[in-house]
C-alpha cells in the first residue's frame, strides 16, 4: 500500500517495515513439505542435544551438591572436636593453675608467732 504524505513524498508499505520484495521462501509458500519435515529433524537433533546437556548440568550439579553436604558435615565434625579439644585443654589449664598456686605462694608467717618461739 502506498501513502501519500503532505509533502508530495510517497512511502511504500513494504519499504517502511523493511519487507521489500525479498520476502523468504516460507512467505512466499516456496517451501515443501521436504524441507519442512528436515527443518522439524534437525530441531529435533538439536532439543535432544539440549535436553542432554541439561541432564549433564543437572549431574553435575546434583554431585556438588553431595560434595557440599559431606563437607559441610565433616566441617561440623571438625568444629565440634575442635570444642572438645578447647574445653579439655581449658580443663587442664584450670587444674594446674589449681595445683600450682598453693606451691607459688610461701606459707604464711607471721612476725608474732616466730618472735613468741623464740623467746
Amino acid at each position: 500500500m502506498i501513502i501519500n504524505m503532505a509533502d508530495g513524498n510517497s512511502i511504500d508499505d513494504n519499504e517502511e517495515s523493511g519487507e521489500n520484495s525479498q520476502q523468504s521462501p516460507v512467505e512466499q509458500g516456496q517451501i515443501s513439505d521436504a524441507d519442512i519435515e528436515s527443518m522439524v529433524q534437525e530441531c529435533s537433533h538439536e532439543y535432544s542435544d539440549l535436553l542432554n546437556t541439561m541432564d549433564q548440568i543437572n549431574d553435575w550439579m546434583n554431585d556438588i551438591e553431595r560434595k557440599n553436604d559431606t563437607l559441610q558435615s565433616q566441617l561440623k565434625e571438625l568444629l565440634e572436636s575442635n570444642r572438645e579439644v578447647r574445653k579439655e585443654i581449658q580443663a587442664s589449664e584450670q587444674s594446674e593453675s589449681s595445683n600450682s598456686q598453693p606451691e607459688n605462694n610461701p606459707p604464711d608467717i607471721s612476725m608474732k608467732d616466730d618472735a613468741t618461739e623464740e623467746r
